[in-house]
């Protein structure tokens, strides 16, 4: 390689420099990190008490007779999942084309497409177009999809399908779950399998020959303990939590962003340092 080399006193000159500012930006870097830390752990806070305790601090409670959730409003109900979940589908996942697929093409979701509640339509593969497509399979908004199959920390992730492409099913590792409406709103049953209270049942459950992949069943899921408000306050707790966290995830895209300019900065800065373009 050939390479630029200045007088050894401007070499060390360009490195103290550069010791010092990257150091600067170092810090701020670690900085937004451990805010986006304490977001987190603010946000998975916010979520555990409204789906364990509610948003109300001035009702009654009483023990709900599980140890893991502890105490609950007196008048919700501690119930098995299978009571209102009606249905539980599989997707397929035929050999997809490494591409996003066309406005007219079919497409299959990624497991990436169902992250941290959220659901992302981009995340998915092109389908070849001889193949026979079942459209029963395709998302609909309002769907409730649930990871079935990934590493421990991701699986039985959750979202409920806002806007969507349309042409665009769910893969085998993914669930839909048709919910009784009249009994449970699906975006509160998002937010408790979101909190520790869902996660560990999920955790507990999941099986695999492998740390690197595991699986939850349908028996699995059926077999939920739900603390279960009444359907006006679940929709008063739903409501509550999309204001509280959407202003908490707009913090953490704020930093997350400032992360990416920073990182840019550094290198910016040592490459006009070492090829002589910054005076020193």
């Amino acid at each position: 390689m050939w390479i630029r080399i200045p007088p050894l006193s401007i070499q060390r000159a360009i490195a103290t420099y550069l010791d010092r500012e990257t150091a600067r930006i170092d810090a701020m870097i670690a900085t937004k990190r451990r805010l986006i830390e304490l977001l987190t752990e603010k946000r998975r806070a916010l979520i555990t008490h409204a789906v364990t305790r509610g948003i109300d601090s001035h009702v009654p409670i009483r023990d709900s007779g599980v140890e893991w959730i502890g105490e609950v409003p007196e008048v919700w109900r501690i119930e098995l999942s299978r009571r209102f979940i009606r249905d539980i589908e599989q997707g397929w996942s035929p050999i997809a084309e490494e591409r996003r697929a066309g406005a007219d093409e079919w497409a299959v979701i990624k497991l990436s497409a169902v992250k941290n509640g959220r659901f992302f339509a981009e995340e998915h593969k092109a389908l070849p177009a001889d193949y026979d497509i079942p459209a029963h399979l395709e998302i609909q908004p309002g769907d409730f999809l649930l990871s079935r199959a990934n590493t421990p920390l991701f699986v039985g992730d959750v979202c409920v399908v806002g806007e969507t492409r349309s042409k665009l099913i769910f893969s085998d590792l993914i669930y839909r779950l048709a919910l009784k409406s009249d009994q449970i709103d699906a975006n509160y049953l998002k937010y408790l399998l979101l909190s520790p209270v869902g996660r560990s049942q999920i955790e507990t459950q999941a099986r695999g020959s492998s740390q690197s992949m595991v699986k939850i069943s349908q028996d699995h899921i059926q077999e939920w303990v739900v603390p279960l408000p009444p359907l006006v306050e679940q929709q008063a707790i739903v409501c509550f939590l999309d204001k509280a966290l959407g202003q908490i995830v707009q913090l953490q895209v704020i930093a997350e962003q400032t992360i990416i300019l920073l990182h840019e900065r550094r290198a910016a800065l040592i490459s006009t340092a070492v090829t002589g373009q910054l005076a020193i």
